[in-house]
């Protein structure tokens, strides 16, 4: 809303702000509010990039080390970033300017996750701001080369069934519709061309339901690995644990923000419930260990009550909550489960890759078998300009 203000010396002016605590604050400051008038704002601050996060962080550390304020950091940095980080920078300078607190800014303009708004929270009240930036840099830099290796493990098999696909419906529908009045002339075509038309026949003319099929998959996988009873599904078909890789990459996520989180002077049960579990079979049992936390069991009780947790967990907790030292036990767990979940990734992309490669090759043997097939076979009775062998 926009809010007309006098302040001590008389002078007026137009201020924009978020809610009624922004009111009270400008009225702590000697504001005397004039008129309010509500207004209807379109614009949204999308969510940060962990890469994002790290630098801003990593620059404000790097300020306040050499004894530039917080304020006149925020100032600096406004004009020396990228647009979108510039204009964040900016909202937050307009509201440390009228007295709030940064993680108050951080919170009421959006784009920040919860887990960074308590850690500088944290952070503020015990005057350590710069460490905090320095963990929460750390912490998403981690975070954000952690994302790009899933995506890289990815996008190979994604781009070579992505130019099949594309491939196969070109051939399709430019290609094989020239080649059947041919491919009719010729009397006693093999069973793999008969397929191979028959295959391209339907492609050229449905070739919208492939999409619509591998989207359909994907939302079928996404429910197998991602819920209780997907993941029974999986196993009634498989001796082995198929949610096994699953888990160590939600175990790998959960841990390393929940180190950060209690590192940074965050409360545990409000570090759990702030941490964001994707998956919902363990998205329950978190919540349930959080739910046991404020009963009176210890964090270590809570996990072994959960069955799902390996006695690695329970056991490393359990020492860190004898001694004291319960941040440096999660910390532990969470670059153990990182380091198997790299492991993972690079196990998954030695094992698609001789894959993919074969299936190329099956497709390129067989679109050119199912063309010269037929050609050889009945070169006998090819007509070239009106004229025979």
């Amino acid at each position: 809303m926009k809010i007309e203000v006098l302040n001590r010396f008389g002078q007026t002016k137009m201020l924009d702000v978020a809610d009624k605590s922004e009111i009270e604050v400008l009225k702590k400051q000697g504001f005397f509010i004039l008129s309010q008038k509500k207004t209807f704002s379109l614009k949204r601050i999308n969510a940060l990039k962990p890469m994002q996060l790290a630098e801003l962080f990593r620059d404000l550390a790097g300020l306040l080390e050499v004894g530039i304020s917080l304020t006149d950091s925020i100032k600096e940095l406004s004009v020396s970033t990228s647009k979108q980080i510039s204009g964040i920078l900016d909202e937050i300078y307009i509201k440390l300017q009228q007295g709030f607190f940064f993680y108050e800014a951080l919170s009421q303009i959006g784009g920040f996750p919860q887990e960074v708004i308590s850690s500088v929270k944290a952070g503020e009240k015990g005057a350590v701001l710069k460490d905090t930036f320095e963990r929460l840099a750390e912490f998403y830099s981690k975070k954000a080369k952690f994302n790009s290796k899933l995506k890289m493990a990815l996008i190979y098999p994604g781009f070579v069934i992505g130019a099949i696909f594309v491939v196969s419906t070109a051939v399709s529908i430019f290609v094989i519709p020239k080649m059947i009045g041919f491919f009719s002339k010729l009397p006693n075509l093999p069973p793999l061309t008969k397929i191979f038309l028959l295959m391209a026949g339907v492609l050229s003319h449905f070739w919208w339901l492939f999409p619509g099929v591998l989207i359909g998959l994907g939302f079928l996988l996404r429910f197998l690995v991602s819920t209780e009873t997907g993941i029974k599904i999986l196993e009634k078909f498989s001796n082995v644990k198929v949610y096994l890789p699953i888990k160590e990459r939600v175990f790998a996520n959960f841990f390393s923000s929940l180190a950060m989180l209690t590192k940074n002077g965050v409360p545990l049960i409000e570090a759990i419930e702030m941490v964001d579990v994707q998956n919902n079979v363990f998205k329950k049992s978190f919540k349930n260990v959080k739910e046991k936390l404020t009963q009176g069991f210890s964090f270590s009780e809570a996990l072994r009550e959960e069955k799902i947790f390996p006695i690695f967990i329970i056991q490393s907790i359990a020492k860190g909550e004898k001694g004291a030292n319960l941040y440096e036990y999660i910390d532990r767990i969470a670059l153990y489960y990182i380091e198997k979940t790299d492991r993972n990734y690079e196990m998954f992309l030695t094992i698609i890759e001789p894959i993919l490669i074969s299936l190329v090759a099956v497709f390129v043997v067989f679109f050119v078998f199912a063309f010269l097939m037929p050609i050889y076979a009945n070169l006998s009775n090819v007509q070239i300009f009106g004229g025979g062998y």
